[in-house]
């Protein structure tokens, strides 16, 4: 696959990078169904209850018991987003995640738009200088009628 004419944003492609790691995410496929794909990476950091609000439902706030729950929800969220060919005029509040306290499961948009992402925790390691560990997920998204 010839990548020097990729432009991003990009439906089949997805980037994150935060301090001195980066992760890619591609699709290869030409199934129809899956319409994008969305990989956010993020460090610990302090995520106050009150940003919580911003981008998760009431129902996904009772889930974030703590600050690496609110981190965790974060980055499933900007999967979400990215994943969404269509997220010009969305919000990181329209993703809605099924099941908030699983590391992998399904979400819709607004939009009937329906997701899948996984996320894994990353661990403080020496190699990468993670010092304080933090969040990766990825996301796929469906067209309305899959």
């Amino acid at each position: 696959m010839d990548t020097s004419r990729l432009t991003f944003p990009n439906s089949r492609f997805s980037l994150s990078h935060c301090v001195n790691l980066a992760v890619a995410a591609g699709l290869l496929t030409e199934q129809k169904s899956i319409d994008g794909v969305g990989v956010d990476l993020e460090l610990n950091r302090s995520v106050t209850d009150m940003h919580t609000k911003f981008y998760l439902s009431r129902i996904e706030r009772r889930s974030a018991l703590d600050n690496d729950d609110r981190i965790r929800l974060w980055t499933i969220k900007e999967a979400l987003f990215k994943a969404d060919p269509d997220n010009q005029y969305t919000v990181l509040g329209h993703y809605e995640i099924e099941d908030p306290s699983l590391l992998q499961g399904k979400a819709k948009n607004n939009r009937g738009r329906s997701f899948y992402y996984s996320c894994e925790k990353l661990p403080m390691d020496k190699i990468f200088e993670i010092r304080s560990g933090g969040w990766i997920s990825c996301a796929v998204s469906f067209s309305a009628s899959t």
